[in-house]
C-alpha cells in the first residue's frame, strides 16, 4: 500500500477515534542504548533546543554559533563554560508520571533490597519492572534538548506546566517563568503550543492524567501557537526511528484538530512487579 495513503488513513481512524493508542495498540518502540538515543536526539530529530530555540549542529551535536541569536554570545558566568552546552529534559515529567505507576509508589515492596545492597531508586525499579513506564521514559517524543543551566538552579523535570507569576529566570526571549512554592512553571510562548501538544500526545498514548484546567489550558495554547514546518520534520523523523507519530501535529492536519476528552482515556493496565 502506498506509504502516503496508509498515513491518511491511520489518521482518518485517529480522528474518529481518538484513544486508539490508550491501551489498545502496541507501545512505540523504543532506543535503549543511551549513546544512540542522545545522538538521534541532538544530531538527527531536533534542529534546535527546545526552549530557547539555539541550532544545533547535526554533525556534533553542539550549539551552532549563530552570530544572530543569544546562542553566540558569551553565556553567563553562573553556567561554567565558555560556551553553551546541552542537556536532555522531558515535558512531561518523569516524576509526575511515575507517581502514576505502582511500581514508583510501591518501590520498597516491588524491588526490595536483596543481600545488603542500596534499595533501588523509584525511577530504578520502574525501569526494570514496567514496560509502560520504561517506553514512556525513553520515548523520543517527550525527550527534547535544552541549554544547560540556561534557568539558573531550577530542575524543570520537578515542575509542572500552567499560568503563574513567578520569578523569571533565563536569557533574553528565553525565559520561564517560575513559581517555586506551587512547583508550576511557565514556558515561553513561542514553545507553548510544541509543548501542549507533547503533554496531550503523552497522556493520549501512556493514558496518563491531566486535570479539566490542564487540557483547556494546553488547547489554547496550541490555537495560540499552531503546528510549525519543524514540528511536523521532527514528528516525521522520530516516526522512522519509533514507528509511531504524535498525532496532535499529525501529516496533514494542524494540532489542534484532534479532539481530547480526558474521561474517555483508557489507561494501560498497571500491572508491575508481575509476570
Amino acid at each position: 500500500m502506498n506509504r502516503g495513503f496508509s498515513i491518511l488513513i491511520g489518521l482518518a481512524l485517529v480522528l474518529c477515534n481518538p484513544f486508539v493508542h490508550a491501551g489498545e495498540s502496541p507501545l512505540p518502540d523504543i532506543i535503549e542504548d543511551d549513546k544512540d538515543r542522545e545522538g538521534l536526539i541532538y544530531e538527527r530529530v531536533n534542529s534546535s533546543s527546545f526552549m530557547c530555540g539555539c541550532g544545533i549542529d547535526e554533525t556534533d551535536g553542539n550549539i551552532k554559533q549563530e552570530a544572530d541569536s543569544f546562542c553566540f554570545l558569551t553565556p553567563p558566568e553562573h553556567l561554567g563554560s565558555d560556551s553553551y552546552q546541552l542537556r536532555t529534559d522531558r515535558v512531561f515529567p518523569v516524576k509526575r508520571f511515575g507517581q502514576m505507576r505502582r511500581c514508583w509508589n510501591e518501590t520498597k515492596t516491588i524491588c526490595p533490597a536483596k543481600n545488603g545492597e542500596a534499595q533501588m531508586s523509584q525511577t530504578a525499579c520502574c525501569l526494570a519492572t514496567d514496560k509502560v513506564f520504561k517506553t514512556a521514559y525513553y520515548d523520543l517524543h517527550n525527550l527534547v534538548p535544552n541549554i544547560k543551566g540556561i534557568f539558573g538552579d531550577e530542575n524543570i523535570g520537578e515542575y509542572n506546566w500552567g499560568i503563574v507569576r513567578g520569578h523569571r529566570v533565563g536569557i533574553r526571549d528565553c525565559v520561564v517563568k517560575f513559581d517555586t512554592e506551587n512547583k508550576i512553571a511557565e514556558p515561553p510562548e513561542k514553545v507553548q503550543g510544541n509543548l501542549a501538544r507533547i503533554m496531550l500526545y503523552m497522556s493520549h498514548t501512556y493514558g496518563f492524567k491531566l486535570s479539566e484546567k490542564e487540557v483547556k489550558m494546553y488547547k489554547a495554547w496550541m490555537r495560540y501557537d499552531p503546528v510549525r514546518p519543524i514540528e511536523v520534520i521532527r514528528n516525521n523523523m522520530i516516526e522512522r526511528y519509533q514507528g509511531n507519530i504524535n498525532p496532535f501535529i499529525g501529516i496533514e492536519m494542524g494540532g489542534d484538530r484532534l479532539t481530547y476528552d480526558a474521561g474517555k482515556i483508557n489507561q494501560y493496565p498497571d500491572i508491575s512487579g508481575t509476570e
